[in-house]
């Protein structure tokens, strides 16, 4: 018995039903592409993970920190402590990527210039879904640190590697 066949046996239909249309869904990258290309309004805008913020000042420090590199990757900002004044100010403005199709992990975001894995099922009439490319395990926005090195390795991934 696989897992839709137990699943349908002891849940709501609907619930069954929901499941089978994920089950069906068979997702292949099929590009790679600058966010600002396929994301409209991303002048000065930086995409996280989770739900939109209240306020800037709500922002919780490792997301505050991804998105600083992010200003200072994009030349919006000359440094980390003008990127942080520029965000909690709201001159740099932050959205919920799920908002908008995107795909972030933990305390990643996306930034205009950043590039995104294009997702979709060429079976299905859906809209296709933009994820964050994999940072690696060291220097990545998603582990929301404060680290120099960091910006160099998003040059070399958004730009060569990409």
């Amino acid at each position: 018995m696989n897992a839709l066949e137990q699943f349908s046996g002891s849940a709501q239909a609907s619930d069954a039903s929901a499941l089978q249309k994920v089950m069906a869904v068979k997702p292949h990258c099929v590009g790679v592409h600058r966010l600002c290309d396929v994301i409209t309004d991303t002048e000065w805008r930086i995409f996280h993970a989770g739900p939109p913020y209240r306020a800037p000042l709500d922002i919780p420090a490792p997301v505050l920190h991804s998105a600083a590199q992010a200003a200072v990757f994009e030349g919006w900002c000359k440094d980390i402590p003008e990127a942080i004044v520029a965000i909690r100010s709201g001159q740099i403005r932050t959205s919920a990527a799920q908002d908008h199709r995107l795909l972030v992990p933990l305390a990643g975001v996306l930034s205009p210039s950043m590039s995104v894995l294009e997702i979709a099922d060429p079976d299905l009439a859906l809209p296709p879904i933009y994820a964050a490319l994999n940072e690696g395990p060291t220097y990545a926005t998603r582990l929301g640190r404060l680290d120099e090195r960091l910006t160099p390795h998003l040059q070399w991934l958004y730009g060569v590697f990409a």
